[in-house]
């Protein structure tokens, strides 16, 4: 039953609808229609430390609901949970109530992209260079949103103004480019994208971009080194500090900054800082799968079993067919001599994810090391069933097939390994060395050997590098005893 409002809030009503409807006027950069409601947020499957965060925010925002940094603050907060839709609604919200605040707007213009709404994200950056025209970030993010949104002549502008006014940002000479392979100008895209190579060279849609172009000239080898420095580089970006949206990062009281900043000091090899944000991690969220296989990794390098098996568990009992987990988990079993177990785990791997010839390659060098040849050759075979060119899979065979004489076949295997512009492991080239000289390629055995023993030396494995020497004067008595 519907009950009516009483007599006294009657004119707090109406106050509270001028003062929304004044508040929704527009300038020329947004479409004119209402400002959006408050979205309704439901915190319920969020963790605990960000519901209370979400919580209190929204109730904050409840008690002064035109209060233009309350609406912008939640839609940070919710920015920084990837709630787009929701933070979207309240950027606009806050940039309505606020026309002089810089981040409003900036921020609207991310969500709606994210969103993939093109040009309201076009326009919601155009608001914010309206009031802060000399920001880089904004004025080479409205450069890329109108050339994703196909408004080529506009976006063309946009990127020359940045490559005069900001030289050493690497932005505008990529979007230059690009824009000169959509226009079938591969020498022209060339040019820009040199430069941005000389800037930052390790960019991967710079390489992306120039392989392209060297596609559309014609010259397909080098068009084929770029796209194998695309893939090297792939998930490399220009590096570039947005302080706006650091702030929003930093509103992230989850588990996942935790995690990211583990896997950022294991890249780095600060293992013991990366156990201590994979701890916090799992302090937040004790079911974070990740943070607990990598904390399970870590106690598994110190030979700490006991602890690498306690988090093994949790992860488990989160994700039981978690197929990762099981070939890492595998893999501690292995290198901490648990060799039986470690089997049985990676079986269970392998049947969890059938396509992944590197849990197949990991049981099959533990039935070698055990004995049992012919069933580690039959998953070294089985492994390259799913990838043609596992390096460990081929090695490995092929070593198997080298110890029955098999030298042909063995070669056959470790060619594509070996061949130009391959980058193969000492012990590699040293097998293939080998094989080659026991079927009486003495000159290709050497070669190889020199190889291996460049790529050793000033190393720190000096008794590989004596095994490659003695090699190598046994493949020249032999060869010296051919007469060849």
């Amino acid at each position: 039953m519907k009950t009516r409002p009483s007599v006294l809030l009657l004119p707090l009503i109406a106050m509270l609808a001028i003062l929304q409807a004044s508040c929704g006027k527009q300038d020329d950069e947004l479409p004119a229609t209402a400002m959006p409601a408050v979205p309704e947020i439901d915190t319920s499957n969020f963790l605990p430390v960000v519901r209370n965060q979400l919580d209190e925010a929204i109730a904050r925002l409840a008690e002064l609901p035109y209060d233009p940094d309350r609406n912008g603050r939640l839609g940070m907060m919710l920015a920084a949970y990837e709630q787009d839709a929701s933070a979207a609604a309240l950027f606009e919200r806050a940039w309505r109530l606020d026309k002089a605040t810089f981040a409003w707007p900036y921020y609207l213009g991310y969500a709606r992209y994210d969103l993939g709404d093109l040009p309201g994200a076009v326009a919601a950056m155009r608001a914010a260079l309206a009031i802060n025209p000399s920001h880089p970030n904004a004025r080479i993010k409205l450069a890329e949103f109108l050339l994703e949104a196909g408004d080529y002549e506009t976006s063309r502008d946009e990127y020359r103004r940045v490559v005069k006014d900001l030289p050493g940002r690497v932005e505008g000479y990529i979007g230059l480019g690009k824009l000169a392979n959509l226009d079938d100008s591969p020498r022209e895209a060339l040019a820009h994208l040199e430069k941005a190579n000389a800037i930052e060279s390790r960019i991967g849609e710079v390489h992306f971009a120039m392989a392209e172009a060297w596609r559309k000239i014609g010259d397909t080898d080098a068009a084929a080194r770029e796209l194998e420095l695309f893939e090297r580089y792939r998930n490399l970006r220009p590096k570039t500090r947005d302080e706006a949206l650091l702030a929003i990062g930093a509103m992230n009281v989850g588990d996942l900054p935790h995690l990211s900043r583990g896997m950022a000091f294991m890249k780095a090899g600060r293992v013991v800082d990366a156990a201590l944000a994979f701890r916090e991690a799992v302090k937040i969220n004790p079911r974070n799968v990740a943070a607990l296989t990598s904390l399970m990794e870590l106690h598994g390098r110190n030979r700490e079993l006991a602890a690498a098996r306690r988090y093994y568990r949790q992860a488990f009992d989160v994700n039981p067919e978690n197929a990762e987990l099981a070939g890492k988990w595998g893999g501690v079993l292995r290198d901490n001599g648990k060799r039986d177990e470690a089997a049985q785990v990676l079986a269970t791997a392998v049947e969890l994810d059938p396509f992944n010839a590197n849990y197949q390659v990991m049981l099959g060098r533990i039935l070698q090391d055990n004995g049992d040849l012919e069933q580690a050759e039959s998953w070294y075979r089985r492994a390259l069933t799913v990838d043609d060119m596992n390096r460990d899979a081929r090695f490995n065979l092929a070593y198997l097939l080298a110890m029955r004489q098999q030298n042909e076949a063995a070669a056959d295997l470790l060619r594509p390994l070996v061949g130009e512009g391959s980058k193969p492991a000492p012990q590699v080239l040293q097998l293939t060395a080998r094989i080659e000289a026991q079927t009486g390629r003495f000159d290709r055995a050497l070669a190889l050997l020199r190889r291996a023993r460049a790529d050793l030396a000033g190393g720190s494995n000096p008794v590989a590098l004596e095994s490659v020497e003695t090699d190598i004067r046994t493949v020249e008595a032999s060869k010296a005893q051919a007469g060849q």
